[in-house]
C-alpha cells in the first residue's frame, strides 16, 4: 500500500506506547488502556501500518468489534486513512462475522429460510408458557408463578455466551448432582440445604433451557448467541472447514478485548489455531474492566480467589462483580484468558 499523507499525519500523532503497539506487527500482542486512551485508533492504524509494510491483501485482515456503529467507525477511519483499500478489509461484529459465515454454508447449517432473531417480547412468552405448562422444584413459586423469567432469560443468556450449549449444561448438572451425592453426608445442615437448593435450582434451569430451544426452533428464531455457538462447534468438529478461513485470515484484530466471552473467546483461536503461538493476533482493552486478581468466586468447593480457580473448574458466581451470575452454574474455560495472561510479546499501556 503506497503511504498516505493521512497514515503519516495518524502516525505522527501516536506517543511512543502507541507507534510500539503499531510498529509490533507479527505474533501475538495484547495492549492494555483505560477508556479514552486511543485503543481504537491504535488498531485502525496499525491496519493500515500492515498494508503498508507487508503483500497482504486487505481482505486478509479481519477486525472484530463489538456494535455495528463502532465497527463503521473503524471503516470510516480505515478508508480516511488509506482510501478505497479499506473496504476490503474485514471489519464487523462477532455476530455480523458468524451470521455471513453461516449464510455462506448453507449445506452445513441447517438454518430454515427465514428464521429470524427472536425479540425480548418473544423470549418473555417462550419462558412463561414452559413456566405455564410444568412443574418446577424452585423456580416456580407458587404465589407468582412467573417471578423469575427474568432472571432465566439472562441466565440462559450467560450460559450461551460462555458457550455452554444445551449438551454441556446437562453434563454439567449431572457432575453437579453426583458431587452432591458424594459430599452431602460431610455438610453441615445449612451447607447441605445451600447445596440442594443449587442442584435443583439447575436441574429446574435445564429442562427449562430446553423447552426453549425447541420452542425457538418451531417458531422459526434464534438468539444472537447461537449464531456463534453453531460456528464454534463447527469449526472445532471440522479441522478442514476451519481451515478455509484460517488461512484466509492473516492477521485479526479485536477491539475492547475485555468484552469478550467464552464463545467469542473460542472463535478467536480457532480462527488463529493454524499459526499456534506466532499467530498475528491483536488485542486491545481495558484491564481495569476486568475481574481483579483478588475478586472473590463461589465454587461448589467454596469461596476461592479467582486466582486460584483452576482451568475447567465449575464456579457458581464472581462476589462483588458488576455481573453476578445469579448463582448459576457455569464452567470457566480459560481463567489465564480472563486474567489477560494469555497473549504474549508485548504488554504495555497505552498512555
Amino acid at each position: 500500500m503506497p503511504v498516505t499523507v493521512a497514515f503519516e499525519s495518524a502516525y505522527r500523532k501516536l506517543n511512543p506506547t502507541q507507534k510500539k503497539a503499531v510498529d509490533s506487527i507479527e505474533g501475538p500482542v495484547l495492549v492494555l488502556a483505560g477508556p479514552g486512551t486511543g485503543k481504537t485508533q491504535v488498531l485502525t492504524v496499525r491496519i493500515a501500518n500492515i498494508l503498508k509494510e507487508t503483500d497482504t491483501e486487505p481482505s486478509s485482515i479481519l477486525a472484530l468489534t463489538y456494535t455495528d456503529a463502532a465497527a463503521r467507525e473503524m471503516k470510516e477511519r480505515l478508508i480516511s486513512l488509506i482510501g478505497q483499500d479499506g473496504y476490503y478489509v474485514k471489519i464487523g461484529t462477532f455476530h455480523a462475522l458468524c451470521n455471513e459465515i453461516i449464510a455462506d454454508n448453507p449445506d452445513r447449517f441447517a438454518r430454515p429460510a427465514g428464521m429470524q432473531n427472536v425479540t425480548e417480547l418473544e423470549r418473555v412468552n417462550l419462558i412463561s408458557e414452559v413456566l405455564e405448562k410444568n412443574s418446577f422444584k424452585l423456580l416456580k413459586p407458587v404465589n407468582a408463578p412467573l417471578m423469575y423469567v427474568k432472571d432465566i432469560i439472562g441466565s440462559i443468556s450467560i450460559l450461551k455466551r460462555e458457550g455452554i450449549t444445551l449438551k454441556k449444561f446437562s453434563e454439567l448438572v449431572s457432575i453437579l448432582k453426583d458431587e452432591f451425592e458424594i459430599e452431602k453426608g460431610g455438610m453441615s445442615k445449612t451447607a447441605r440445604t445451600e447445596r440442594e437448593t443449587l442442584v435443583n435450582k439447575n436441574i429446574d434451569l435445564l429442562f427449562i433451557y430446553e423447552k426453549y430451544q425447541e420452542k425457538l426452533k418451531a417458531l422459526g428464531r434464534l438468539d444472537f448467541e447461537d449464531m456463534i455457538n453453531w460456528v464454534v462447534e463447527a469449526f472445532e468438529n471440522d479441522a478442514d472447514f476451519l481451515q478455509q478461513y484460517e488461512e484466509n485470515f492473516q492477521y485479526i484484530l479485536v477491539d475492547e478485548y475485555q468484552d469478550t466471552n467464552s464463545a467469542q473467546n473460542r472463535l478467536v483461536f480457532a480462527l488463529s489455531s493454524f499459526w499456534g503461538e506466532r499467530s498475528n493476533i491483536f488485542c486491545v482493552g481495558d484491564n481495569n474492566q476486568c475481574l481483579p486478581g483478588d475478586t472473590k468466586i463461589n465454587t461448589a468447593g467454596g469461596e476461592k480467589n479467582i486466582k486460584d480457580i483452576q482451568i475447567g473448574e465449575s464456579v457458581l458466581s464472581a462476589l462483588h462483580s458488576t455481573e453476578r451470575r445469579n448463582q448459576l452454574l457455569v464452567q470457566l474455560s480459560d481463567v489465564q484468558g480472563r486474567s489477560w495472561l494469555a497473549f504474549g510479546n508485548y504488554q504495555g499501556s497505552v498512555d
